[in-house]
């Protein structure tokens, strides 16, 4: 299973609330090949495209707060409804989200590994892993996950990368999860990775939401749908913190 994963957090000074997220896109091999030739067929349907870099999927070029405010109703039900069509088709391949978001507080935005001296896996990579572990761990067809990230600059993937197998390696709580997740993260070109693509929406979604944009509950409700709910324990794959140490409940939301 390749779980592809992205990341959202807001750049604007003016949000009262400001949030980071991090998600995963959980998609079997054997269904992946399938998956990412109807996406692109979607693609070509809705907006004419021929080749596979002809239109990446962006959250914040499809839901920015524009969107809602343009004139030219028919491009935005496009888009919509386009985005209705990406949760339909997750949802035929029996694709499973993961989501953690954590309110900043003012504070960086979490998500970085930060220098060459300083490879601590931020938090939210460490709950995502927890809920991946799980996936794999009651799937009776997984065998193990492996994550596949947005390439980011060579120094920010390697940085990455090495918080990553560090944390396997090295941590009590890492080590427990590398039987079932692969110890070396992948790094792709988005704009010719589908699944890279619908992490990228799904993150905008849900970052967004959490920050206090109601008008994307209809998409936020529809990634929930999707989120993986553990058999054996009370855990599911979205997680919400409003503060560290302080776990919040909320719709299919739990620790």
């Amino acid at each position: 299973m390749q779980v592809f994963c992205d990341e959202s957090y807001s750049s604007n000074s003016n949000i009262q609330s400001p949030h980071s997220t991090l998600v995963g896109v959980a998609i079997p091999l054997v269904k992946l090949r399938s998956f990412s030739r109807e996406m692109f067929n979607l693609k070509k349907e809705f907006f004419d495209v021929t080749e596979l870099a002809d239109f990446e999927i962006k959250g914040h070029k499809l839901l920015n707060r524009n969107k809602f405010k343009n004139t030219n109703s028919d491009l935005v039900d496009q888009y919509f409804e386009f985005i209705r069509e990406v949760f339909g088709l997750c949802h035929r391949y029996e694709i499973k989200l993961f989501s953690v978001t954590l309110r900043m507080d003012g504070k960086e935005d979490g998500l970085k590994c930060k220098t060459e001296d300083d490879l601590r896996l931020p938090i939210h990579y460490q709950f995502l892993l927890e809920r991946i572990n799980q996936h794999v761990k009651e799937s009776s067809y997984i065998s193990v996950a492996t994550l596949v990230f947005d390439q980011m600059g060579q120094r920010t993937d390697r940085n990455r990368s090495a918080a990553f197998t560090n944390y396997m390696y090295k941590n009590v709580n890492g080590q427990r999860f590398a039987a079932n997740v692969s110890i070396i993260p992948y790094f792709v070109d988005s704009s010719v990775s589908e699944g890279v693509q619908v992490a990228d929406l799904l993150a905008y979604i849900v970052n967004s939401y959490r920050e206090g944009r109601v008008e994307l509950k209809e998409f936020f409700d529809l990634a929930s749908d999707l989120q993986f709910k553990s058999i054996g324990r009370n855990m599911f794959g979205f997680r919400y913190k409003r503060k560290m140490g302080t776990a919040a409940s909320a719709r299919g939301v739990s620790d």
